[in-house]
């Protein structure tokens, strides 16, 4: 699946702990250095009617998105000059791909 933010739940009896959200907002997405519509077709999911209300929420889900672009393997057919994360197709075979259920688990507090 997509890339996914880390959310707390609205109510006062879960909002002690995390869960996965629909979409990264378009202000968390915008300080990691990332453009709304490459997002989708890099496998990070976009909600564009979600706010942020918290600067550490937001700080987590940069922090979310930067580490998934430091993992990110992104491979093209052409030569592209100054592009950071392009890499060859002989690196391919060093690379793992992910099984997990979730691209990058919930961290537990």
């Amino acid at each position: 699946g997509n890339l996914r933010p880390v959310v707390k739940p609205p109510s006062l009896r879960h909002n002690f702990r995390l869960r996965i959200g629909k979409g990264f907002s378009t202000a968390e997405l915008k300080q990691a250095g990332i453009h709304t519509r490459l997002a989708p077709t890099i496998g990070i999911s976009v909600d564009r009617r979600r706010r942020n209300r918290s600067v550490e929420g937001m700080q987590r889900n940069v922090d979310r998105l930067k580490e998934y672009m430091g993992k990110l393997v992104y491979l093209t057919n052409r030569k592209r000059k100054g592009k950071k994360n392009v890499d060859s197709r002989a690196k391919l075979k060093e690379c793992k791909q992910n099984t997990h259920k979730h691209v990058i688990p919930i961290p537990r507090v």
